[in-house]
């Protein structure tokens, strides 16, 4: 995608390779995780769209995830616990064009 046409720009600020168990409760709702009231009882989903549950549920935003990854990679990779690369970033203005 052309720069005149992205309407969000980001600055990589780090790159390191961990370990996918090591992911924390705040890096899950970076990953998309959100808590919700089911009945009653504070629980963590991913998928939720228009009030609907598309997937499974969690206890903690982390069982959230690791089912996450497992729809998404195939079932036991939460528990093979891979290395995974981490990109940190932040948003920034347009670059300004050089030429």
């Amino acid at each position: 995608m052309s720069a005149s046409a992205a309407r969000h720009f980001t600055k990589i600020t780090g790159v390191r390779a961990e370990r996918l168990q090591d992911i924390t409760d705040e890096d899950c709702f970076r990953e998309g995780i959100t808590d919700c009231d089911y009945g009653g009882m504070q629980c963590f989903v991913y998928g939720l769209q228009k009030g609907l549950f598309f997937d499974e549920l969690g206890t903690t935003p982390i069982k959230a995830y690791a089912a996450l990854i497992d729809k998404i990679n195939g079932k036991g990779t939460w528990d093979s616990n891979p290395f995974v690369w981490v990109y940190d970033y932040k948003l920034i203005d347009k670059p300004k064009q050089t030429l």
